[in-house]
């Protein structure tokens, strides 16, 4: 805005907005869209990491659990909420036949986690996926479908591989290795 003396007066020569300023405005507005844009896929994308962390710790202990102690230990990767959130829980059962959860590790929300192996997929969304691992050796004892009871390991069965997909489509994956009982990320 600029401003002019005239006769001992200021007279404002103001005649709106400028196209220049309306550019900056878009522009500033342009540039804060997309980094809440950037910001909320960064989390979604963080919550799939996280899930990926949490699951891998989780098969671990399981394993180690399973190599330590005594009794029949087991997994169960099982989705909780309508969100998307799942929990990886592993239970023991002990001498006397009883069931104790010994652990719950939340593995995010807002996910999508499927079980390949054996060529077939088992999505967690309506179903939940049992993990045994063997007392003495530490390998893969077996992967069951939980509703079903079906078993997803036979004697052609290399691999297992947990997909953890966020809602912006990145993918993280966890392999399990049947015949050592290994979990890496690929």
């Amino acid at each position: 805005m600029t401003c002019r003396k005239s006769k001992g007066k200021l007279r404002d020569n103001n005649k709106g907005v400028t196209f220049i300023e309306l550019v900056v405005v878009v522009a500033i507005l342009a540039i804060m869209a997309a980094s809440a844009t950037y910001g909320i896929t960064m989390l979604v994308s963080a919550d799939a990491k996280k899930a990926s962390k949490n699951l891998y710790q989780a098969v671990s202990e399981l394993r180690n659990d399973t190599l330590s102690q005594t009794g029949e230990w087991w997994g169960e990767l099982k989705r909780t909420s309508g969100n998307g959130q799942y929990t990886f829980t592993i239970y023991r059962r002990d001498t006397d036949g009883n069931v104790v959860e010994k652990d719950k590790q939340q593995l995010g929300s807002k996910l999508t986690i499927s079980v390949t192996g054996n060529g077939t997929t088992t999505v967690t969304d309506t179903d939940s996926v049992l993990v045994y691992f063997k007392p003495g050796s530490g390998t893969v004892d077996k992967v069951v479908s939980g509703v079903t009871n079906a078993s997803m390991l036979d004697s052609t069965s290399i691999k297992f591989t947990f997909n953890i997909a966020s809602n912006n489509g990145l993918t993280y994956k966890l392999i399990l290795w049947t015949n050592t009982g290994k979990i890496a990320t690929e």
